[in-house]
């Protein structure tokens, strides 16, 4: 039973991720006795789909947990604006065309980041898939004066941003509908169902 209800919470906040249209999403957990080895089994499963479970942060009553695809999220970190951007906030994104050398260095300053700063590092929109003008935006302006507000605050593109909003509702909607198809079994699920691997909306 509370296997049944961690996949349904996976599927229902990091369906964009798992069904390929977003880099990453992040998800608050409850904390369990079980957690590293959930995150071990979701791993040796999902890797080989490029789906990956990394815990940010652990605390008495929550844990952060990262799930991202690595091809996806190494492309986002390669852009050169994104790039810059996380460079001046202390990332070790060094080589322009290439981080995964420092891959797992940036996880963990990511980590760091998360447990250490007061509040949130917002920074952390860019591994989500943010665009980087909301980003800046929402920083620059503390969260206010955006033109549009839905998976996050909008102060660039509002059209674009919707749309994406689209797609992840959407992608929820399908990945809910196919985890029913299989009694709730998220590995299941993502590692016999079609709309679910490397899917492009």
């Amino acid at each position: 039973m509370i296997q049944q209800k961690l996949d349904t919470l996976l599927a229902s906040h990091t369906a964009p991720t798992l069904m390929g249209v977003k880099p990453a999403n992040l998800v608050s957990l409850p904390r369990f006795e079980t957690f590293e080895q959930m995150v071990q089994n979701y791993n040796a499963h999902l890797n080989q789909q490029d789906i990956y479970f990394h815990p940010v942060c652990q605390c008495n009553c929550k844990q952060l947990l990262l799930v991202y695809r690595k091809s996806e999220l190494v492309k986002t970190l390669c852009e050169p604006q994104k790039r810059a951007f996380l460079l001046s906030y202390g990332y070790p994104v060094y080589h322009k065309n290439n981080v995964e050398p420092y891959f797992d260095e940036i996880l963990t300053y990511l980590a760091q980041r998360v447990q250490s700063t007061k509040g949130f590092p917002h920074e952390i929109g860019i591994f989500l898939g943010y665009p980087l003008e909301d980003v800046v935006g929402f920083i620059t302006n503390n969260g206010c004066n955006y033109k549009y507000s839905g998976c996050w605050k909008v102060y660039g593109d509002e059209t674009y941003s919707r749309r994406l909003f689209a797609q992840y509702k959407s992608c929820k909607q399908q990945l809910s509908q196919a985890l029913k198809d299989t009694d709730g079994n998220l590995l299941h699920c993502l590692c016999t169902n079609s709309i679910i691997q490397n899917r492009s909306v």
